[in-house]
């Protein structure tokens, strides 16, 4: 029983960390996308002309 316990544990903590590594690769992305896009954070949907002078 404890083994199986274990076993179940081991392949949810490995299962947890893929998905949390491959979904900050996706995210890290998608604002790298935003921000060559000068897309505000807060409101993606909004874009921003900067005025250099």
């Amino acid at each position: 029983m404890q083994h199986a316990f274990a076993t179940v544990a081991a392949l949810a903590v490995a299962l947890d960390y893929l998905l949390q590594v491959t979904a900050f690769v996706s995210l890290l992305t998608l604002d790298t996308l935003r921000i060559e896009e000068h897309r505000v954070d807060c409101a993606p949907c909004l874009i921003v002309s900067y005025c250099r002078n």
